[in-house]
């Protein structure tokens, strides 16, 4: 059995982690079917720890299981990409105030060095996106974490998690979204560590709600150029009709 830091993984843990490391490399992709029979041949498992498999990546929100429908890749809507915006506004909102409050001397140097390899990603238009996106959601988890609230923490764990697919699938080009300083994340540890808990609150409502704005932003650009890409398409044919 493996080991995801001091604790044993069961062979169920252990081929949900696998699968959740094929849909972040995507080879599945959000809405995609996942064929138990398929996954147990592939992981070399049982199909009965293909399932417990599933049910635990179920829990987790990384895939929805609907009778008579089998088990998919969790799917994402415009709709469903606000209110995950809207709900980590408020809750990260929080926990960078009750991060504020608490955090530690090593804590800061940790979130700074978290921080700068985010920019520095951010800052570099050839970055792997997978890494960036990856990094991304460490820092985020990190500042979650040091809240100390468990209750923000678990509230949080399916959210965080279908966000890391969503830009790991590359339904937005992560390399577009562009922050507001090349120290955007640098400048958020700041006003955490800077003993003003009410301004670490306020700038990390700030900061999401721009990572929504840019999201948006992408989504018309991408919308715009398939649009384009049709409309140059249909004129090259005409080039051929009688």
């Amino acid at each position: 059995m493996k080991k995801r830091g001091a604790t044993i993984l069961t062979r169920s843990e252990e081929s949900a982690d696998r699968i959740l490391q094929m849909i972040l490399n995507s080879k599945y992709r959000p809405g995609q079917s996942l064929s138990q029979r398929v996954i147990a041949r592939l992981l070399n498992v049982s199909p009965i720890v293909a399932r417990e498999a599933f049910r635990i990546l179920e829990r987790e929100g990384v895939v929805e299981i609907r009778p008579n429908s089998g088990c998919r890749v969790v799917d994402f809507s415009l709709d469903k990409i606000k209110g995950h915006y809207l709900v980590r506004e408020v809750l990260e909102g929080l926990a960078a105030r009750l991060t504020s409050e608490r955090i530690q001397k090593e804590q800061t140097e940790r979130l700074y060095s978290l921080a700068d390899q985010v920019d520095r990603f951010f800052n570099n238009p050839e970055s792997d996106y997978r890494k960036l996106a990856l990094i991304h959601y460490r820092f985020h988890t990190a500042i979650i974490s040091l809240s100390g609230c468990r209750e923000i923490a678990v509230s949080l764990k399916q959210i965080n998690i279908q966000d890391l697919i969503f830009f790991t699938s590359r339904i937005v080009n992560l390399n577009r979204l562009r922050p507001a300083s090349p120290s955007w994340h640098r400048d958020l540890v700041d006003r955490i560590a800077g003993g003003n808990p009410g301004e670490a609150e306020a700038m990390m409502k700030l900061h999401v709600r721009k990572g929504l704005d840019d999201i948006l932003l992408s989504l018309r650009k991408d919308e715009a150029e398939r649009e384009f890409i049709c409309s140059e398409i249909s004129v090259n044919k005409s080039d051929f009709l009688p």
